[in-house]
């Protein structure tokens, strides 16, 4: 989980972010070879990967796969003139998805934002535990994941930590 190195030491593995630097100072890599695996590491992240590997006086290999496409997957970009029109675009996104009777989970990149986008998300009161939140800390993931497949909930919004051991 190498890009955890990028993606998520700011936000809460804080110790991703001192890695690189102990074994820099440690001297541990003189006589040993590193290897940092990924499946869903951006370009962005694999060169953060590669900055940090080359800090350390190695060698730095990438090698990306076409097995690893995802073609269930729908990827989109929305286009918004403020952060609060950022919400309510994502919400209404998820609204036509759950209209269309379309299970839905919506990555994060912070935790903050969680709550913020699953309040403008239900039409109705009642359709607040339709949709459940995940950020990696006391949420059981498979439970989350079993109550979607029964359609306890309709969506998911969650932290990138929700994609991990994912199948």
């Amino acid at each position: 989980e190498v890009h955890c190195v990028s993606e998520w030491g700011h936000d809460f593995r804080t110790s991703y972010l001192l890695l690189f630097n102990f074994l820099r100072h440690s001297g541990l890599t003189q006589n040993i070879y590193l290897m940092g695996t990924t499946a869903t590491a951006s370009l962005q992240v694999i060169n953060d990967i590669a900055v940090e590997f080359a800090k350390l006086d190695k060698n730095v290999i990438t090698e990306q796969s076409d097995m690893m496409t995802r073609p269930e997957l729908r990827f989109g970009i929305i286009s918004v003139k403020s952060p609060t029109d950022r919400y309510k675009a994502i919400a209404s996104r998820v609204r036509s998805h759950l209209s269309a009777k379309e299970q839905t989970v919506v990555f994060a990149p912070y935790k903050k934002m969680l709550d913020e986008i699953k309040n403008e998300i239900p039409l109705a009161d009642d359709e607040l535990d339709d949709v459940a939140t995940f950020s990696g800390e006391t949420q059981n993931q498979s439970e989350i994941i079993a109550k979607l497949q029964k359609g306890d909930i309709k969506a998911i919004v969650a932290t990138t930590a929700f994609g991990m051991g994912l199948d």
